[in-house]
C-alpha cells in the first residue's frame, strides 16, 4: 500500500477512536451522569472528532506505465495490460 494512503489513515485514527469512545461513554454513563457533566465530557471528546486537515495532493515523479506495472507486480498485484489498437 502506498505510503500516502497510510498517512491518511493514520491521520484519521484519533478521530475514529474518539468517535468510538463517545458512543461507549454515552451508552455506559448517560443514565448515571447529570446533564452538565455529560455535556462537558462529550464536548471534550468532540474536539478529537473534528475532521483532520486535508492531506497534500500526491505528486507524481514520472509517468511510466510499464515501470508502474512492474512495481505493482512485485508487490503481488495482478496487472492487466491493454492491447494496443492500431488506427485505420
Amino acid at each position: 500500500m502506498p505510503v500516502c494512503y497510510l498517512t491518511i489513515l493514520i491521520d484519521q485514527l484519533p478521530a475514529l477512536r474518539a468517535a468510538e469512545q463517545i458512543d461507549a461513554v454515552e451508552a455506559a454513563t448517560a443514565p448515571y451522569l447529570d446533564r452538565q457533566t455529560r455535556r462537558r465530557m462529550m464536548r471534550q471528546l468532540q474536539i478529537h472528532v473534528l475532521p483532520a486537515p486535508k492531506p497534500q495532493p500526491v505528486t507524481f515523479i514520472e509517468h511510466d506505465p510499464e515501470k508502474a506495472a512492474e512495481w505493482l507486480e512485485a508487490r503481488g498485484f495482478r496487472v492487466v495490460r491493454a492491447k494496443k489498437v492500431e488506427s485505420v
